[in-house]
């Protein structure tokens, strides 16, 4: 879920990116009530924070999957759990 989160606002920091170049402003003409400055802040931020998102989402999957680990009693391995 995490994941989707961030390719959803890399492709809103992606779209603010285009639209401060201003090629967007006469099919959305509510873009021209933002300046453009703020538009390209705005995607750089949401860019960043997306790719955050996706990265960690990913290290949180591998923990998750994990390596099996020897459970031991004594000197003898009696099994395997996943840690």
């Amino acid at each position: 879920m995490n994941k989707i989160l961030g390719y959803v606002l890399s492709g809103l920091g992606l779209f603010g990116l285009v639209a401060s170049s201003g090629t967007l402003e006469d099919r959305i003409p509510i873009i021209k009530l933002l300046p453009n400055n703020t538009m390209l802040i705005a995607g750089i931020v949401l860019i960043a924070v997306g790719i955050f998102i996706i990265i960690r989402a990913g290290n949180e999957e591998a923990i998750k999957a994990g390596e099996e680990v020897p459970i031991y009693h004594g000197k003898k391995i009696v099994g395997y759990r996943r840690h």
